[in-house]
């Protein structure tokens, strides 16, 4: 019969495979993940077997080594491989269906989003592991009237599963959009292939390929240290999605004007890797920004200015109409407004108003002693917030 690895969803079989030829399934999982899980077996009735835990109807389980990850972190992983809504949606609709009757039963995406959404994943312990998640989302589909195929009584037929067409990691997306769902266990169950000899558990497990991970290019090494380091601190299981420029020797992109010379030689020669510019949401970060749009860049090239914060609505600004508040918005707000520097009465930032840049019809403005404030030691007690809010516009500007 041959040796068996899963993916599962609690007691949702997402995808099954046999022998050597099995999906690796290391993008859902750190390291880290590496602990165990409940091996589920037919009872064949053959007495006391060593090393069971527990019987469940006519199955036994056995507890062996699995890579093991709560629904909700897989989903942050599956946005940043590719499988957001939006890519779920295309990898939909750019599949070639053979398992329809006709054209016409093919049901759209959103019909079944809605299906596949609306499913609250079984534990595992509560019946025989391996439900067949595609035959069920079959059965739904016709029963709504959505299809007109009825699904075949065998839910492990062929030409019955969308499992053999539909990339497994869609319906494991559509999935994490229910709320319920997100404390379910991911499980990776891959070692009776490893202990049968058809894989070598030295090397099971691989490191995010290189054109899945994103470059991140700052206007100067103290954004890229900044980002880098808060990435660590808020999101260490998305770390290895992201590389920085090394900033040991020179940093080569100080400046708008040397990013966005960095960006037209990239642009011209096709790069392939994926490359994030992050930018200041000041005047000349904003003029960069539109000169890079003109470029045209490819899909793989993502940029995009610092987001607006509302703390940055009324800061204290001295320029050539003298003191004022002001909303620097746009104007000069640069990485350092996002670290924990607004909340001593002691301390105020204040934005200091230089060069009137033509084009953008505004002037330009800069934190007045910025440098301080990153040299700072910072403690756990330090806010973090706004930096959480950065990445997760980051993460959105990758997965979109």
């Amino acid at each position: 019969m041959g040796s068996i690895a899963t993916l599962d969803v609690g007691a949702f079989a997402i995808t099954v495979g046999k022998n050597e030829w099995c999906m690796n399934h290391s993008d859902l999982f750190l390291r880290s993940d590496l602990g165990d899980a409940l091996y589920f077996y037919a009872d064949d009735g053959h007495g006391d077997i060593d090393g069971i835990e527990g019987r469940f109807g006519n199955a036994i389980a056995i507890r062996k080594p699995a890579y093991v990850r709560r629904l909700a972190l897989v989903r942050q992983r599956l946005d940043l491989l590719g499988y957001s809504l939006a890519g779920c949606r295309r990898a939909y609709e750019e599949t070639e269906w053979s398992i329809w009757i006709d054209d016409t039963d093919i049901p759209t995406f959103d019909e079944l989003a809605a299906v596949v959404c609306s499913l609250t994943v079984p534990d595992a312990s509560c019946a025989w592991h391996g439900k067949d998640i595609c035959h069920l989302i079959l059965t739904r589909l016709h029963e709504e009237g959505l299809v007109e195929q009825e699904p075949a009584r065998d839910p492990f037929q062929q030409d019955n599963s969308i499992a053999h067409e539909l990339h497994p990691y869609v319906i494991l997306r559509l999935l994490a959009e229910n709320v319920a769902n997100h404390d379910a266990e991911v499980v990776w169950r891959f070692d009776d292939v490893v202990t049968s000899g058809c894989l070598d558990s030295e090397t099971l497990y691989e490191a995010i390929p290189q054109q899945t991970r994103w470059l991140v290019v700052t206007e100067g090494p103290t954004d890229g240290r900044i980002l880098r380091e808060s990435l660590d601190t808020l999101l260490p299981e998305l770390r290895d999605f992201f590389e920085f420029v090394d900033m040991k020797e020179n940093y080569p992109f100080t400046g708008t004007g040397n990013v966005l010379q960095f960006c037209k030689g990239l642009i011209r020669i096709h790069v392939m890797n994926n490359i994030l510019v992050v930018l200041d949401n000041d005047t000349e970060g904003r003029k960069a920004y539109r000169e890079i749009a003109k470029l045209d860049p490819p899909d793989n090239f993502r940029f995009t200015t610092l987001p607006d914060l509302d703390v940055c609505k009324s800061v204290r600004t001295i320029g050539p109409s003298g003191e004022n508040r002001e909303d620097i918005n746009g104007r000069a707000v640069a990485i350092e407004c996002f670290l924990d520097i607004w909340n001593d009465p002691t301390d105020e930032p204040v934005i200091r108003w230089s060069n009137y840049v033509e084009q953008m019809d505004a002037y330009q403005g800069a934190l007045i002693g910025k440098d301080r404030y990153t040299r700072r030691s910072r403690s756990g007690d330090d806010d973090m917030r706004a930096l959480k809010a950065l990445w997760d516009h980051l993460i959105a500007v990758c997965t979109a």
